[in-house]
């Protein structure tokens, strides 16, 4: 079941990730931790919303996805070596019901409570408080008052992940180079130098070479893609799919680099009622049926996700450079995917 919870993630990832990459500039989100909080949601749904988030989730049945995701959150708890706070919590107006908060806690490794969100100010100190407590003060700041004027059910999730690479970087060669975010604008960032063996190759269809860098876990690994055309982001956005990750994962060796990996920083807010209508879950937004989540009906439902994520000489964390217009996927490989 996890597999499937698994594929049912990667799918809504490059579905979401073929909305959000309209916008200009930096964008950061995580497909797994926002397909959990809308799978634990589905529970509680009737109509329309049940509807749509069954068709957009990609997974028939809630008791399927309730059991996959425990089987899943359960082994990532016990990844070693790196730190993956995924942190989901329901918030809502009304009284939240006892079945469901079972269900967020023992499938979804979530939180629900009831508190006032009339108090728009208050619920907000609340919201932001737990999310810093949460994520060890990595995250903060994740709605405002504002945000939340309308709503009586308000789901928050955030994500970000620490971890040390396998062979680190010296910070003495660490070096300030110029960064293109145009054909001809650059600006300064601090760029990490090393030559070591990692797994490399090259994507004649993407026109972009691929290297993964590995954490301690070796199971683990940041997916950088680079473009052979300075100005080639866009381009590989529009032609990378679902099916194109497996395939260059099994065309890569490993390889002796001279890498060249900028140290950047990104924190990106994305409001998700927007490009999630765009997939088909206007219902959810616009007609929210979940008797089975709160007593009394929901007149507005907030989806808000804040996520963060930083290069640096020793791994990834939240850091201190940041740059414009680079491409990062963060892939988690089984054991024996790809070629040794």
């Amino acid at each position: 079941m996890a597999n499937a919870v698994c594929n049912a993630i990667s799918d809504l990832s490059y579905k979401l990730y073929s909305v959000i990459s309209k916008r200009d500039g930096n964008y950061l989100y995580s497909p797994f931790s926002l397909h959990a909080i809308l799978s634990m949601i589905h529970h509680g749904s009737t109509g329309g919303a049940a509807e749509s988030l069954e068709k957009v989730l990609g997974i028939t049945g809630t008791k399927k996805a309730a059991a996959g995701y425990e089987s899943l959150l359960e082994a990532i708890s016990f990844l070693y070596s790196v730190k993956l706070y995924v942190v989901t919590k329901v918030f809502a107006q009304g009284a939240i019901q006892d079945d469901f908060s079972a269900l967020a806690t023992k499938s979804f490794f979530a939180e629900a409570e009831s508190i006032n969100l009339s108090n728009t100010e208050e619920a907000a100190a609340t919201i932001n408080s737990w999310t810093d407590a949460k994520t060890e003060s990595r995250i903060k700041d994740i709605v405002s008052a504002s945000e939340l004027t309308g709503s009586n059910l308000v789901l928050v999730n955030t994500v970000n992940l620490k971890g040390d690479w396998l062979i680190q970087f010296e910070e003495k060669d660490t070096k300030k180079t110029k960064f293109y975010i145009s054909e001809t604008e650059t600006v300064d960032c601090q760029m990490l130098h090393s030559s070591e063996r990692v797994k490399y190759g090259e994507d004649l269809d993407l026109e972009s070479q691929v290297v993964c860098v590995a954490y301690e876990n070796e199971s683990i690994y940041l997916m950088v893609f680079l473009p052979r055309d300075r100005m080639g982001i866009k381009s590989l956005e529009e032609k990378i799919q679902l099916k194109t990750i497996p395939k260059i994962l099994q065309n890569m060796d490993l390889a002796d680099v001279l890498l060249y990996l900028p140290k950047f920083n990104i924190e990106s807010k994305i409001d998700l009622q927007a490009p999630l209508k765009e997939l088909g879950l206007g219902p959810v937004f616009d007609n929210p049926e979940f008797p089975s989540v709160v007593d009394g009906a929901i007149k507005g439902v907030k989806l808000v996700q804040k996520a963060s994520f930083g290069v640096t000489e020793q791994g990834t964390d939240v850091g201190e450079a940041a740059i414009r217009n680079h491409f990062v996927i963060l892939e988690w490989l089984p054991r024996g995917g790809g070629k040794k």
